[in-house]
């Protein structure tokens, strides 16, 4: 048997890991899932209570609860599902499974990137949509439509709606984006031992300070001015820049968090 990778063992093994992520993190995902229900279901009981009628609710207000419950979902879920693991006894109960370091590297991946956003988006975007079956005239469409309405009719009536590359690119950069948050804080949840979100939200502070100073410096030192062509700018070269500028964020985010979290995974000890 394959001590790298062994299709049956990692089956198992990920059934397991499904099952400690549904135990440690059903209800807050179930929860998360049902904000639409449970925002929608307090606005009306106050409006009823303090204007004696049912109020449509704005959109603005359902698109921010899905931002913050969103965010609040991909910082949590890492932390309460794999930060056990450096705890003593738990971690060395993890560690004595009879699987490889890259099975549990691919079923941290699966399950962080893959199944939890789509248990969450099939429970938040389905309670919505109920909602607005339900209630058309007080809930109104659902933020998923109204989303992909906003995006499609700003790139529309972009002076730079040529750039029609862009255009795809919207549906998978919030997919991708959960993927680098989520990432993030599954690496603080497995490689700091306590106040995990706090020290993972200070390292990726100073990062990006760090980085900004140094490209500041860069900058300075090579005499770039990037708003010295502004005003020449097209739709060709903005796409192309733009496209770049998007290429090299995910390449350099999953480049140096993919590797991380496998080697913390490889050398973790207890």
């Amino acid at each position: 048997m394959s001590n790298f990778f062994n299709i049956k063992r990692f089956g198992n093994y990920l059934a397991y890991d499904l099952n400690k992520a549904f135990s440690n993190y059903g209800l807050s995902a179930l929860i998360s899932g049902l904000i639409p229900v449970i925002m929608f279901t307090f606005y009306e009981l106050f409006s009823l209570t303090l204007k004696h009628s049912l109020l449509p609710m704005s959109t603005a207000a359902r698109f921010m609860a899905f931002l913050i419950v969103s965010a609040i979902f991909m910082i949590s879920a890492p932390t309460k599902i794999y930060g056990s693991i450096t705890d003593k006894r738990a971690g060395s109960d993890w560690l004595m499974m009879p699987v490889s370091s890259f099975e549990r590297f691919l079923s941290m991946m699966l399950i962080l990137c893959i199944i939890l956003p789509l248990a969450f988006f099939v429970l938040f975007f389905g309670s919505d949509f109920l909602l607005s079956v339900i209630a058309p005239v007080n809930y109104g469409d659902t933020v998923f439509y109204n989303g992909i309405k906003e995006i499609l009719s700003y790139l529309s009536n972009s002076e730079f709606n040529d750039a029609v590359a862009l255009r795809p690119a919207c549906f998978f950069i919030p997919w991708l984006e959960w993927c680098v948050l989520t990432l993030s804080f599954a690496l603080g949840a497995i490689w700091f031992k306590d106040r995990k979100v706090a020290k993972t939200i200070l390292v990726g502070v100073g990062i990006g300070i760090v980085f900004s100073l140094l490209v500041a410096l860069l900058s300075n030192f090579i005499s770039i001015n990037p708003f010295k062509n502004l005003d020449n700018l097209t739709p060709l070269f903005a796409q192309r820049m733009t496209n770049l500028a998007i290429n090299l964020r995910y390449i350099l985010s999953f480049g140096i968090l993919l590797p991380l979290i496998y080697l913390r995974i490889r050398t973790l000890k207890q």
